[in-house]
């Protein structure tokens, strides 16, 4: 089977959208199956891995790796459920596999490794895969001299790694039209330096700033105080440089100027530090910093945020705390 690129009717538009949808399911499942994994990172790119893989995308089933086949590299490696499933939808492999996920015998593993067939590059590091896909489009244009394409999806997140950039320089100084970099930026309608209030009521006492897991922490630490009557407003800053000291200030000043700063990070240099610089110019704004103060070690998610006091328990505890002085 050879999948080749074609115009996109109507028709082909809703089957790629099924496909897509199906890829999803399939991504659910097995990480559901497994009790581990990156889902929301799956279906993020459900619709790219569709239109690419039976849409664009030149390849043959029988032969994954074969010279004149065009080459994927996920980049964004923690979202290799997807790429599974794709195959598995393709044809490779039965889909039941998929629910094999990350167990000891299996060769789905939670990062993609060259170990399988269909995997030229192990990518779990992130910012690596853009260098790799880089490598492979200058041996396709000016070593092996072949019009294969090499497509790599790249996560937003990474994108900020100065190695994704210095890729994209060296890519443009070889001229590599053979090379598509698709970035991957689910994030709804965030912008570089502009905060987002994620919980608000006309009776707030603290603002809590958090970002990534600590932002959910905080999520639930407001739940937990609302039950005893106490509100909270939580904070996505979204970037720490530029940070959004406006968005900072005046939710700090409806909130009796009372700023709490929750990080998975050391408090040197951080989320912390930024808003206590934010807020200097401002009188009677109290900042409590919430971050990691010892070198960490590996656990248990629940059990790391508890040891290292940034959980939703010691985010309740902090705003007692505040709320008392």
């Amino acid at each position: 089977r050879v999948v080749m690129a074609g115009t996109i009717d109507s028709k082909t538009k809703q089957t790629l959208k099924d496909i897509a949808n199906k890829l999803r399911i399939h991504s659910i499942n097995s990480t559901t199956a497994a009790g581990t994994g990156h889902p929301t990172s799956c279906c993020s790119i459900a619709e790219v891995m569709s239109v690419l893989f039976f849409n664009t995308m030149k390849y043959t089933i029988s032969e994954p790796r074969g010279a004149n086949n065009d080459r994927f590299v996920l980049s964004k490696g923690h979202a290799a459920p997807i790429l599974y499933a794709a195959w598995a939808e393709a044809g490779l492999f039965p889909e039941s596999d998929l629910l094999n996920l990350r167990k000891i015998d299996s060769d789905l593993e939670g990062h993609p490794t060259p170990r399988l067939n269909f995997v030229d590059v192990a990518t779990g590091s992130l910012g690596q895969g853009l260098n790799c896909a880089a490598g492979m489009a200058y041996t396709g244009k000016y070593i092996d001299k072949a019009d294969y394409r090499v497509f790599c999806v790249i996560g937003d997140g990474e994108s900020a790694e100065g190695s994704v950039w210095e890729a994209m320089a060296f890519s443009s100084f070889y001229k590599l039209d053979n090379l598509v970099a698709i970035f991957d930026s689910p994030d709804d309608n965030l912008q570089i330096g502009k905060a987002r209030v994620v919980r608000k009521s006309d009776s707030d006492k603290v603002t809590v700033i958090g970002c990534c897991v600590t932002l959910f922490e905080a999520l639930k630490a407001a739940d937990k105080l609302a039950i005893d009557g106490v509100n909270i407003r939580v904070i996505d800053p979204f970037t720490i440089k530029p940070i959004d000291a406006e968005t900072i200030r005046s939710n700090a000043k409806e909130t009796g100027g009372k700023i709490i700063t929750v990080e998975d990070h050391y408090p040197e240099g951080g989320l912390g530090e930024a808003v206590c610089s934010a807020v200097a110019c401002c009188r009677d704004i109290t900042v409590k910093k919430l971050a990691v103060q010892e070198v960490p070690r590996s656990g248990k998610s629940a059990e790391l945020l508890e040891k290292y006091g940034i959980s939703a328990n010691c985010i309740v505890k902090a705003v007692n705390q505040i709320l008392s002085q």
